[in-house]
């Protein structure tokens, strides 16, 4: 065994736990749009526009609906408090609400979510059921109440939606690249029996053009234009 000469005590690793933080929410972008097409649905994954990660469900813009996700890798779990404390003016939900509700596009909107690793200690409404997503209808009524008048007084205005979710992810944050291969692997035996393709280059080649469009922070006008430059599509 050779020793290693850098074998020290790092001064700084805030920017290897932010970056992993940054891949983890590219992964989830991908893995959520393998099963749009598993399913065979038409779409297109939008990362760091507006939200963390933003779903369209067509192409056709008379029709399109989106479904937004704010992705979150903290350590410990969202409690009440953490999910409404502010933090220089905002929090958590409140952002999230910020960036949906409160702009031109809410109507185009189907569903709002807060996708979590750690999950939350939200208190549900039936307690003895458990569950990976949590909609309004899950939660505590006075959980619920709780959300609501402290959004409502954030934001200065009505603006609590009926259509959140709260998700404990099924991609797990550690081995995600393992995860991802494997899906893609079953998608191409189900689809190319016979084929010699390897799921690690499909999976390469995706997340190379994801983070490439993730990147990307111009404002695009054309409709056309913002999939082409922006999206990564069915």
């Amino acid at each position: 065994m050779i020793d290693n000469p850098l074998y020290r005590q790092q001064r700084e690793k805030a920017g290897a736990q932010t970056f992993k933080k940054y891949m983890y929410q590219y992964h989830w972008a991908l893995y959520r749009i393998l099963k749009e097409y598993n399913d065979d649905k038409e779409y297109a994954i939008f990362v760091e526009l507006h939200e963390d990660v933003v779903l369209a469900n067509s192409f056709d813009v008379d029709k399109v609906k989106f479904e937004f996700n704010q992705v979150k890798t903290d350590k410990s779990k969202f409690t009440l408090n953490k999910l409404i404390k502010q933090k220089k003016g905002s929090s958590v939900l409140g952002k999230l609400v910020q960036s949906t509700m409160c702009q031109n596009y809410s109507k185009h909107i189907t569903s709002i979510n807060l996708v979590a690793t750690n999950g939350f200690s939200l208190t549900p409404r039936n307690k003895e059921l458990e569950h990976n997503t949590l909609s309004v209808n899950d939660i505590d009524i006075n959980d619920l109440k709780t959300l609501s008048d402290a959004i409502i007084s954030e934001l200065t205005e009505n603006k609590f939606p009926i259509n959140i979710h709260f998700i404990i992810p099924q991609l797990p944050e550690k081995s995600t690249e393992e995860v991802i291969i494997g899906q893609i692997a079953s998608i191409v035996s189900k689809l190319f029996p016979d084929s010699k393709t390897k799921a690690d280059s499909i999976y390469r080649s995706l997340i190379d053009e994801l983070t490439r469009k993730g990147s990307v922070t111009l404002d695009f006008k054309n409709w056309d234009e913002l999939l082409d430059k922006k999206a990564l599509t069915s």
